[in-house]
C-alpha cells in the first residue's frame, strides 16, 4: 500500500509534558465560531477518501503492535488486533504473552453488552462498557465528527511546539456530547495530524498515513498523558474494510448471567 505521510518519530516524556500545556485550550485562547471549522473538517474527510467512503464500510479488522507504558512494569508490548463489525460489535485482543509478560487481554462489545476476558477469566465493568461504545460510536473518526457534530469553531494564532509549527496546522474545535475536542489539521494535506480529548489530558498523534481499500487511514497512533508522556502506542500493520467477519467471535468469552 501506498505511503502518503510519516512524521517524525515518538517524543520524550519532558518535551511532552512542555508542549502539553500549550494545547489545553485556554480561556483566553482567540476562537472563531461559524460553518468555517466544520468545512475546514469536511475538507479533512475529503482528503481521507470522502464521507461516504469513511462512512460507508460494514467491517474493519486490524493487526499490529501495541506499546504501553504501566507504571511499575514500564513499557510492555504485545501483539493486538482489532475487530469491527457495524453498527454495534467490536473485538479488541492484547496479548502480552507473546513477548515478555504472561498475560492478555481481550475486550468485547456485542449490542448493548460489554464485557473483558483477562487471563481466562471474564469480567464486566462500567468503565469496559464506555470504552467499547465511545470506540464503536466514533470509529469513523474525521468522519464522524464532522457529520453528526453540530458545534465548531477554529482556534487562531496556535502556539509553535516541538512537533508542529503552529502555522503548518489548522486548529479545529469540535463539541461531541458536551466534551470539547482539538483537531490539528495539516495545512499541506489537510489529514489529520493529532486529536486533543478528556479535557486537553489526552493527546492522539496520528501519522504513517496510508491507502487501504480506497481511504488514506493513520496507521500510526501515539496517546500521550501529561502525567507520564506517552502511555499507549498502536503501530498497525493491516488493516481492512469490508472483509467477512464471523459473528460468533463477538460472543467469545461472554460472563455468565448473573441469576
Amino acid at each position: 500500500m501506498k505511503q502518503v505521510m510519516t512524521m517524525r518519530g515518538g517524543i520524550t516524556a519532558a518535551l511532552f509534558v512542555c508542549f502539553c500545556m500549550l494545547l489545553i485550550l485556554p480561556s483566553t485562547a482567540v476562537t472563531k465560531k461559524g460553518d468555517g471549522g466544520k468545512r475546514l473538517l469536511e475538507q479533512s474527510v475529503e482528503a481521507m477518501g470522502g464521507m461516504k467512503a469513511l462512512r460507508g464500510w460494514t467491517t474493519m479488522t486490524s493487526t499490529g503492535i501495541l506499546n504501553q507504558f504501566r507504571p511499575g512494569w514500564g513499557t510492555l508490548k504485545a501483539n493486538c488486533s482489532r475487530h469491527i463489525k457495524k453498527p454495534d460489535k467490536a473485538r479488541e485482543e492484547r496479548d502480552f504473552s507473546a513477548y515478555d509478560h504472561p498475560f492478555f487481554y481481550n475486550y468485547y462489545l456485542n449490542g448493548e453488552d460489554a464485557w473483558m476476558f483477562v487471563n481466562m477469566s471474564a469480567r464486566e465493568h462500567p468503565t469496559v462498557t464506555k470504552a467499547m461504545k465511545d470506540l464503536i460510536r466514533t470509529i469513523d473518526e474525521t468522519a464522524y465528527y464532522a457529520e453528526e457534530c453540530d458545534t465548531f469553531f477554529i482556534v487562531e494564532d496556535v502556539p509553535d511546539d516541538s512537533l508542529f509549527s503552529g502555522s503548518s496546522i489548522d486548529r479545529i474545535g469540535v463539541v461531541d456530547q458536551g466534551d470539547t475536542l482539538l483537531f490539528d489539521l495539516s495545512k499541506e494535506t489537510h489529514l489529520p495530524v493529532r486529536r486533543i480529548e478528556k479535557n486537553g489530558t489526552a493527546h492522539i498523534i496520528l501519522n504513517d498515513y496510508r491507502e487501504t481499500g480506497g481511504l488514506i487511514v493513520p496507521f500510526h497512533l501515539e496517546v500521550f498523558e501529561p502525567q507520564q508522556g506517552m502511555s499507549t502506542e498502536y503501530i498497525w500493520k493491516e488493516i481492512l474494510f469490508d472483509v467477512e467477519i464471523d459473528d460468533a467471535i463477538f460472543e467469545e468469552n461472554r460472563p455468565a448471567k448473573k441469576e
